[in-house]
């Protein structure tokens, strides 16, 4: 509800449609159903950590109480909190890891806390004089031992110990380490000396010059050796002439030893002349020449000439077949391919001037009218009407044949249309 009085509603109270505080909220308490308000307290006890799990910290860990455990994941849904710690094994007595009992020895050492450490300390307590009795030598091998005499020995005693021995010096190289079998020791300032240095074999003043290829490696067999800057050389350039090679030499690898230089030449074969052919019939022949002829040669063609005819021609007759005319909107023609000319026309066409035409060549041309018919032909500049056949008019119906018959005149470059027929 909104407070009397207040436009918005009453400042110091919380709008339940929604609103700002000022201050902190406190909760009586923990909620006791699902939807009641939860204390950050009560949030962070329950979820695990933040991760959203439900299960609670564990109050305590497990403590380390040996070495050499080995590592495992766990099975309890309780977890640890963040600043807990496994603790550690107490440290491990002397005698848990093997240590020695205090009676010991140390090989080659005289050890004063063996078993006489007690007697010998009140002895020096009571000022009792000490006894006489000589320790033992030692040697660089020897064990120490704690000694069984009931006597001590002097505070200032010493053990005599080894002499010095020899060194032995080297005398060759690769000999191989060894510790020794010697209880003498060697003085600080010894040295071993060194084998004396081989003797070096001299230089060679000269190497052996290859003359030839195909020489095999060898390893030699002479003591001195090569200065570092030397050559060997390698056989001269001679001069020997290339073999020359004619059409159809089989290619071979060769045996000659000098190597060419590498701007050699080869000597090829000549060009030579180009036979003409002057006579029809004759047969084709692959030749034995062996030069060879230029890539744009040609070999002529015997001359049309007009020769004189001395025999007798007997024949019934000459027939050429027809030459197809291609359609197109001017029909072209070719009067060198023929006298007799056929075309289909697809449409309103030309018949064109024909080219190559022959003073006196006769020419006939078949027109037929397409699968539409009604095509029209006009001729071209180079054809004239006689009184004979003044015009033209092609058939109409579909698939109909005309004839035009016409002979050139060399004179007026004139076709003059003679003839004129329709097809029944």
């Amino acid at each position: 509800m909104t407070a009397v009085g207040y436009t918005g509603g009453d400042p110091n109270k919380v709008d339940v449609a929604g609103d700002t505080m000022t201050g902190p909220l406190v909760l009586p308490g923990d909620p006791s159903s699902g939807l009641q308000a939860a204390t950050k307290d009560y949030v962070d006890t329950h979820s695990g950590g933040g991760g959203g799990g439900s299960g609670v910290p564990s109050s305590t860990v497990v403590s380390e109480t040996s070495y050499g455990q080995s590592a495992a994941a766990g099975v309890a849904t309780t977890y640890s909190r963040g600043d807990h710690t496994h603790g550690t094994t107490a440290l491990p007595s002397p005698a848990a890891i093997g240590a020695a009992t205090t009676g010991h020895n140390h090989t080659g050492t005289y050890d004063p806390a063996g078993s006489s450490a007690s007697a010998l300390a009140s002895a020096l307590a009571a000022d009792v004089p000490l006894g006489s009795a000589t320790p033992s030598a030692i040697t660089i091998a020897g064990s120490g031992s704690a000694g069984s005499s009931g006597s001590s020995s002097h505070q200032d005693h010493t053990h005599a110990g080894p002499g010095f021995g020899n060194v032995v010096a080297e005398t060759s190289f690769g000999q191989a380490s060894g510790n020794g079998v010697a209880s003498t020791v060697a003085r600080s300032d010894h040295t071993h000396g060194t084998p004396t240095a081989p003797t070096v074999p001299s230089a060679s003043s000269s190497v052996a010059a290859e003359t030839s290829f195909g020489l095999s490696a060898a390893a030699g067999v002479a003591s001195t050796y090569s200065k570092g800057d030397h050559t060997h050389g390698s056989p001269s350039l001679t001069s020997n002439t290339p073999t020359t090679s004619a059409v159809g030499d089989a290619a071979v690898v060769g045996t000659g030893t000098a190597p060419a230089r590498d701007d050699h030449k080869h000597a090829r074969e000549s060009f030579g002349n180009v036979t003409a052919q002057t006579t029809f019939g004759a047969s084709s022949a692959n030749g034995a020449a062996t030069t060879l002829a230029r890539s744009d040669h040609t070999h002529g063609t015997p001359s049309l000439a007009s020769p004189t005819f001395t025999g007798t021609l007997t024949g019934p007759r000459l027939i050429l077949p027809p030459v197809t005319l291609t359609d197109a909107a001017t029909i072209a023609t070719d009067a060198s391919l023929g006298n007799h000319f056929r075309v289909t026309l697809g449409g309103n066409r030309t018949l064109g001037n024909p080219t190559n035409p022959t003073d006196g060549q006769m020419g006939l041309w078949e027109i037929r009218q397409d699968g539409t018919g009604s095509r029209t032909l006009t001729l071209d500049t180079k054809f004239r009407f006689t009184s004979a056949v003044p015009s033209i008019t092609l058939s109409t119906s579909a698939s109909k044949l005309d004839y035009i018959g016409a002979r050139y005149n060399l004179a007026d470059d004139k076709w003059d249309v003679i003839a004129f027929a329709k097809a029944s």
